[in-house]
């Protein structure tokens, strides 16, 4: 019974949600027409064979065209993008705002500003949009090509559904914690690209005193352009996978370990705090070390514990 409800699920999470109960009462009545009273796993088996892998009977229930990325995944790209999008582009309008009211606060009114930064947005969101498109139809479609092979030469059986996310619930990937990732990757991205106007001494709605030296800061762009990459490929393939395993937590832990590098080798440049910053917050040097070195360690351990996190998660749903 286990792998029918699985192959059900495996059905239904592909489809939109409205359709799922009726689809999922549908086949659960169509299997077990077919099966005897007390029937055997073999039979349950011969059962879900007959109807074939569940990523093609679910796209027979679909009533639109999927010949950008392929059936198999084009739900997983939907997926990400309606997670992704809708958080790049609030972050965005958030920075904006945030910036607007920092330059313009006492000169004009809140309405106004909220409303310049409505103007404003227009032409970020468009930009922020081709990005993230390109981005991500660009992972799928690498992903989908690597993958085709094996596909195409291992045939579906009934007892893959024991590898899936409907059947291993407990170990299956989330949404949520997918929307968490690119939460705080977003706002990250929003703090990095943003911080010559969002950290340091305002005064007077100017930016007097920027924390970080902006011209090294953004010196490291590439790397962290590379960094948010990776964690949008690697929130796709946790969206086609659905499960965690060995190899999902490897992909994990080298993403971790690279965002990590990036962001030491950016508060360890001794030219990274801008100089005037000093002139407002006299402390000693040996302070600002310790306080660097702290948050470095901080970050290393939380990251070290996600990697660990995963290798365990990866490893349960193996066995």
């Amino acid at each position: 019974m286990k792998l029918i409800e699985a192959y059900i699920g495996e059905v239904t999470r592909r489809l939109p949600e409205k359709e799922r109960e009726d689809i999922a009462l549908e086949l659960r009545s169509t299997i077990y027409d077919t099966l005897p009273e007390d029937y055997s796993e073999e039979e349950e088996k011969a059962a879900l064979r007959e109807l074939g892998s569940p990523f093609m009977l679910a796209n027979g229930y679909k009533n639109w065209p999927m010949h950008l990325i392929g059936p198999k995944y084009f739900e997983s790209y939907v997926s990400l993008l309606k997670i992704l999008l809708p958080i790049v582009l609030l972050i965005s309008f958030l920075s904006l705002l945030t910036v607007d009211f920092i330059e313009h606060s006492g000169v004009i009114s809140v309405i106004e500003i909220f409303w310049m930064a409505i103007g404003n947005a227009f032409a970020v969101f468009f930009d922020v949009t081709l990005q993230v498109l390109f981005w991500v139809t660009l992972g799928f479609v690498i992903f989908e090509r690597t993958e085709h092979k094996k596909e195409t030469i291992k045939k579906w059986s009934p007892d893959d559904l024991k590898k899936s996310p409907s059947y291993l619930t407990e170990k299956a990937v989330k949404k949520m914690e997918i929307f968490w990732d690119l939460f705080w990757m977003a706002v990250l991205a929003a703090l990095y690209f943003n911080a010559s106007n969002l950290m340091g001494v305002i005064q007077d709605g100017e930016m007097v005193a920027p924390l970080f030296n902006n011209d090294v800061l953004l010196s490291y762009w590439p790397l962290v352009v590379a960094a948010l990459i990776g964690e949008v490929l690697l929130a796709a393939y946790k969206l086609v996978a659905g499960v965690w395993t060995k190899r999902m937590a490897i992909l994990n832990t080298l993403q971790l370990a690279f965002s990590t590098t990036v962001f030491l080798l950016i508060i360890f440049n001794n030219n990274i705090i801008h100089s005037k910053i000093a002139t407002y917050f006299p402390l000693p040097e040996s302070y600002l070390e310790r306080t660097l070195t702290i948050t470095a360690i901080v970050v290393v351990g939380i990251n070290a514990y996600e990697a660990w996190k995963g290798f365990k998660r990866g490893g349960q749903a193996r066995a």
